[in-house]
């Protein structure tokens, strides 16, 4: 009896830990199909980029047709993986054992029979963001929003910077700005951040300097934030004081 109340609370932990990642995007996968009666185990190799999955074969191209795919996290240790084409739809239904191993049951749009096995995945180390920094700008009526989305991909988080510039715009020459903006971001419909007046903070002075941003008057009425995001699809809402030219900016800062 000793040993037993040790052994359940080690379950205990280990059932509670998080072990399904928020994203499989940049992720090399190994599927080990498990073998009907008289058969023998298939092994299949695949890559996840940021929105298609591929799979490798032992003939012919290198990389089988690419498949879009989404990734949903269900739970902590469960997940379901969406991938389709113009043929099927694959769904698979992800059970983890341990960061990054799990059990699989895979059925098609296109037959009855319904796959079964192990999964393994392993990181691919990703560089700095390729882009650095993109902006719209746009000349809005009284109450329009502008809604420029962005993506994070890779597969860690990443600190980002938005800012919504209106009045300094009239240091560059531009006339008839608007006057206070204010920028909101999104996930879906969910908002997560938001800033209005940027307040002139030394962390943002440093961050514009850091991200090569041309700089804002400490009193200006411009908007900024700095948050970090998990790897996903986003979107920034620019809204104002009455109407006027705007341009909204993100920046990757790391």
């Amino acid at each position: 009896m000793k040993y037993l109340v040790p052994l359940l609370m080690s379950v205990a932990v280990l059932s509670a830990q998080d072990l399904a990642p928020e994203s499989i995007a940049h992720h090399a996968a190994n599927f080990s199909l498990t073998p009907a009666a008289g058969e023998t185990a298939t092994v299949l190799s695949g890559l996840f980029t940021a929105s298609q999955s591929f799979r490798f074969t032992s003939s012919g191209a290198p990389l089988a047709a690419p498949l879009s795919f989404t990734w949903t996290k269900t739970g902590p240790t469960t997940g379901t993986l969406v991938e389709t084409d113009a043929t099927r739809t694959l769904t698979s239904a992800l059970t983890f054992t341990a960061p990054l191993t799990a059990t699989f049951r895979t059925t098609s749009s296109i037959s009855p029979a319904a796959q079964t096995g192990t999964l393994t995945l392993a990181p691919i180390p990703q560089p700095g963001p390729p882009l650095v920094n993109i902006s719209t700008r746009a000349t809005l009526a009284a109450g329009q929003v502008l809604n420029p989305g962005f993506v994070v991909g890779g597969t860690v988080p990443r600190r980002v910077l938005v800012r919504a510039v209106g009045p300094t715009l009239t240091r560059f020459g531009v006339t008839g700005v608007m006057a206070d903006p204010s920028v909101a971001v999104f996930r879906g419909a969910t908002q997560i951040a938001a800033n209005n007046d940027w307040g002139g903070g030394a962390s943002l002075v440093a961050t514009f300097a850091a991200v090569s941003a041309f700089a804002l008057p400490l009193d200006s009425l411009d908007a900024a934030l700095v948050l970090t995001l998990t790897p996903g699809a986003y979107t920034a809402q620019v809204r104002g004081t009455g109407a006027g030219e705007v341009i909204v900016e993100v920046y990757f800062v790391d």
